[in-house]
């Protein structure tokens, strides 16, 4: 799934997840209880089929059919795979296969285009289903070329139609009130220079750049500067 917008298949996904569970469940003349957990697309890795192509488990269906008529598995007689099924069961497979393949058309192709993807992957979608209180079953979907297109159709337009979000309002600006403290620890002056001194002579000072604390923590980098007599600070820097 490398380079996949992974959110919007997860998202297709469940959306098919709850379409086929609204079809299974109006299937019979009354509702049958089920859920679907842990549906997701993976890529198929085959050509793909011919047909969307429905595998639903024998046990599925049995625990749908005990639960349409009213009674528990444990009622019905044991039986294997191979065994050839009866014609109320081979009704009910069919209807559930029927209703599985109506909610995959009705959830991926209402994108399809007359413009096909042409590099479309070939896709499955895998869930777990449980009908009543029976044991979870797996559920699998493998995708034909249409539907795969119309599902990656769909991804895009999920991209290309996600709300931006809005950027946060910037706060005003507020004054920051600090008070600044320097003390002066060494001065060279030469006797020169000292001897030129005039009352209300300034000594040139260059202390260069330093650091402004706020609460002990360095806030700004700023340059000092002398001007009139007074000790400035300057270009400031944000310090990271």
């Amino acid at each position: 799934m490398l380079g996949r917008p992974v959110q919007a298949f997860d998202q297709l996904a469940a959306l098919l997840a709850r379409q086929v569970e609204t079809q299974m469940q109006q299937t019979g003349h009354r509702p049958v209880a089920m859920r679907i957990e842990h549906a997701h697309f993976t890529p198929l890795r085959a050509a793909a089929p011919a047909q969307t192509q429905i595998t639903l488990t024998r046990a599925t269906v049995q625990a749908h059919m005990a639960a349409r008529y009213g009674f528990t598995q444990d009622d019905m007689t044991p039986t294997s795979d191979d065994q050839p099924t009866s014609p109320t069961e081979q009704r009910i497979a069919t209807a559930l296969h029927d209703a599985v393949h109506h909610a995959t058309q009705a959830t991926l192709m209402p994108a399809a285009t007359t413009q096909p993807l042409i590099t479309a992957s070939t896709w499955q979608w895998q869930a777990q289903i449980q009908v009543a209180d029976s044991a979870w079953q797996p559920l699998n979907i493998a995708l034909d070329t249409a539907c795969c297109q119309a599902l990656e159709q769909q991804v895009l337009q999920l991209r290309r139609t996600r709300p931006t979000p809005t950027p946060a309002t910037p706060k005003p600006a507020a004054p920051l009130h600090i008070q600044l403290t320097a003390r002066l620890l060494e001065k060279t002056v030469s006797t020169a220079d000292v001897q030129t001194l005039r009352t209300g002579s300034v000594l040139p000072i260059a202390l260069g750049a330093t650091t402004v604390l706020l609460n002990g923590e360095a806030l700004l980098a700023a340059t000092v500067t002398e001007h009139q007599g007074k000790l400035h600070l300057t270009a400031f820097e944000t310090l990271e």
